[in-house]
């Protein structure tokens, strides 16, 4: 091969490696730009999105108005915690012709931890197959007194059971032992009843 068709091959050669190595090195920092400009973008999404809830309430009339709210922690208040203890009180203990195991279980689960709802299932269990068994039972309750400390929750009330049409007052007080967990659609407090510590009686 002469040697000037050698010299223009080696410089072809060489030039289309710096070519490919210019290309390369361009699209290198076109990935970069673009990795730089994808990462300004997400973190411009998270800073600049709306973050205020809104809030539409509807007036007698039909007609809505739209309130803008705040999202913040709402600490609880002893008068929810009564209303809450109130709450359970009532499907605990209120029984409506039959002692309804599995609807009183369901009722409560909101407002319980797994644990107790099913100590609570077995103790019905155990008045309906030999306490109460083959009589008809109704329950209610008086309005519950729910005293309230920083040490600990008591609800004092009469339950009134009625076996066989025979009305039975009992003098009861509850002990609550309360913990915090997830709240839920059905438990806004995300309050549960863990235990509890039961007097009847005088």
């Amino acid at each position: 091969m002469p040697k000037d068709t050698q010299t223009k091959e080696d410089n072809r050669t060489i030039s289309q490696w710096s070519s490919v190595n210019h290309m390369l090195h361009t699209l290198k920092w076109c990935c970069f730009s673009l990795l730089g400009l994808s990462i300004t973008l997400c973190v411009l999404c998270f800073n600049l999105q709306d973050k205020t809830p809104i809030v539409v309430k509807e007036s007698p009339t039909g007609e809505l108005y739209y309130l803008s709210g705040s999202k913040q922690k709402v600490p609880i208040k002893e008068e929810n915690i009564k209303r809450f203890v109130e709450k359970y009180i009532e499907l605990r203990y209120e029984w409506n012709g039959h002692l309804n195991i599995e609807g009183i279980s369901q009722d409560i689960s909101p407002f319980v931890t797994n644990g107790f709802r099913k100590k609570t299932v077995l103790q019905l269990k155990r008045l309906q197959n030999k306490e109460f068994k083959g009589k008809k039972l109704d329950q209610g309750h008086s309005k519950p007194r729910v005293i309230i400390t920083d040490k600990s929750t008591t609800a004092s009330f009469d339950r009134i059971l009625r076996i066989n049409g025979i009305p039975l007052p009992i003098p009861t007080e509850i002990s609550f032992n309360l913990v915090r967990g997830q709240v839920s659609y059905w438990n806004r407090l995300g309050l549960y009843i863990n235990g509890m510590t039961i007097h009847e009686g005088p």
